[in-house]
């Protein structure tokens, strides 16, 4: 799973170089826009900077009846999400660009831990990649490979190995000096619940 910095910026790369699945995730644009109004794109600013980010948007803006798009860069809110992802009580408002939207759209995937602030900086609705990232998944693990032996259970050979979480597989890994918090954060997103 890549996110969206890393989408924008070199997912065709990664996806020419590794074997295994590499899943983009991209701002749900096109289905805020679809509410027509003014939706604001909260991101870094190298995902707002991308080739691919700029196609997305002049897709967005050509759909009959879209709305209008502002891009929000947001060079800092990634990194205090990150600092601050256990602390419920620090405020990001300081950090979130003043605008009056119909919809916001999360651009980076840091921001879904503080979806709900957003939405009432804004008082509109928060739109997130989730569903898509989700419905590519399902699809990856419905079309992948089964175990040989039969095995029971939900594990599917993927090309590279697995993560173990709680006795259960996980067909992620992890790279890099933030190995352990980016391991964490997962744990709270998608295994612990």
């Amino acid at each position: 799973l890549a996110c969206n910095t890393v989408t924008a910026v070199c997912v065709e790369e990664m996806r020419r170089l590794f074997p295994f699945p590499i899943i983009g995730t991209e701002p749900a644009v096109l289905p805020a826009m679809r509410n027509g109004g003014t939706v604001g794109v909260l991101a870094t600013c190298a995902t707002q900077g991308s080739t691919r980010f700029i196609r997305l948007k002049e897709r967005a803006e050509s759909c009959e009846g879209a709305g209008r798009l502002l891009s929000l860069p947001c060079p800092q809110l990634a990194g205090l999400i990150e600092k601050n992802v256990d602390n419920p009580k620090f405020s990001y408002a300081p950090y979130l660009p003043k605008a009056t939207l119909n919809g916001v759209v999360l651009g980076c995937t840091h921001y879904v831990f503080i979806k709900k602030q957003i939405e009432d900086f804004y008082g509109c609705p928060a739109y997130d990649g989730n569903e898509g990232v989700a419905c590519r998944v399902k699809a990856l693990v419905k079309n992948a490979p089964k175990p040989a032996n039969g095995g029971g259970g939900n594990v599917v050979n993927f090309p590279f190995s697995a993560l173990s979480f709680s006795d259960k597989k996980s067909p992620i890994f992890f790279l890099g000096g933030q190995n352990i918090h980016n391991k964490r954060i997962y744990e709270q997103m998608f295994v612990l619940k």
